[in-house]
């Protein structure tokens, strides 16, 4: 069972509700329209613009901001893994040779279970965020790929339950 609640995303409206909107791109109807499209991105304008309380034309121009300014980079489908495989999510962290971090990232970056690779500041170098079919492909994963060239130290922490986000999400 999952300590998650059923409202454990992000809500913008609250998150940035301090900001000073003056110097920004968007406004709080903006945050508001970010909330419901990232609760249900399938959503009509006519929807989304009976609840905004503006019209749908106002919506489509507002949305078509949003992408155009980058706010908005795609919609996509969640998709849940453990319906189909027994999947296992693991944090890859990695302390690299300078040299090399650029090859070792690039060969994270490839490998067709990693789901995001991010540079770290701090003790570690690299942070990579993978998602297995089953243990056994993890480990070979882990017998194979944390011993590449340039790669100082590796550990790898498996995911047991997820306590707010998702087996599938790439955080």
């Amino acid at each position: 069972m999952s300590a998650v609640s059923d409202d454990s995303r992000v809500r913008f409206a609250e998150r940035w509700k301090d900001l000073d909107f003056r110097f920004l791109k968007i406004d709080e109807r903006d945050l508001k329209l970010l909330d419901m499209l990232m609760e249900d991105s399938r959503r009509s304008n006519v929807d989304l613009a009976k609840d905004l309380e503006v019209s749908e034309a106002t919506v489509r121009k507002r949305i078509k901001h949003l992408e155009d300014v980058g706010i908005i980079t795609g919609y996509s489908a969640n998709v849940d893994f453990g319906v189909v495989e027994n999947p296992v999510k693991a944090y890859l962290v990695m302390k690299v040779d300078r040299a090399q971090r650029l090859g070792v990232i690039r060969r994270i970056c490839q490998h067709p279970r990693s789901l995001a690779v991010y540079r770290t500041a701090g003790e570690d170098d690299i942070l990579a965020v993978m998602l297995f079919r089953d243990a056994d492909e993890f480990q070979d994963f882990s017998d194979r790929h944390t011993m590449i060239e340039g790669v100082r130290n590796a550990s790898i922490h498996v995911v047991l339950t997820p306590c707010k986000g998702s087996v599938s999400s790439g955080v």
